[in-house]
């Protein structure tokens, strides 16, 4: 082929490269953000229906604290967080937003850690409890 031909199929494919690099740029600046959630349950209940609730407590913050940022939870809920001393030592978990779900009358065990601010939260209390085989569905 002679170079004048040649030329114009190189300038071509430059500029497809060009759009289609241009469009995958374009691509990963419109993905949606990723928020990652943990839901876990620190089994709360004092001693002996639980067994070792401090050092389990501890380990688990210990691995919140110990996270790598690009694996990091932004937020967690928690169940069973029965007692006070649970809440304190989990405010001191790496997590900059804390809330706990108990209500004026009703102790939840529910509480969130998050990254990012918690404007309010609400826990639902279901009334109607699943019997017999419904609970399996």
């Amino acid at each position: 082929m002679p170079r004048s031909t040649l030329s114009p199929l190189v300038l071509g494919a430059s500029l497809l490269a060009l759009v289609l690099n241009t469009n995958v740029r374009a691509e990963e600046q419109a993905k949606p953000p990723v928020l990652k959630v943990l839901t876990y349950n620190l089994w709360g209940l004092p001693k002996p229906i639980s067994q070792e609730p401090e050092r389990r407590l501890s380990r688990f913050c210990m691995y919140l604290l110990n996270q790598h940022p690009a694996h990091r939870y932004d937020v967690i809920l928690l169940q069973e967080v029965w007692k006070s001393w649970m809440v304190e030592q989990l405010k001191h978990c790496s997590y900059s937003h804390v809330l706990r779900l108990d209500t004026e009358n009703y102790e939840t065990g529910l509480m969130i850690l998050s990254d990012h601010p918690l404007s309010e939260g609400h826990s639902q209390k279901f009334s109607q409890k699943p019997s017999g085989w419904s609970a399996f569905r």
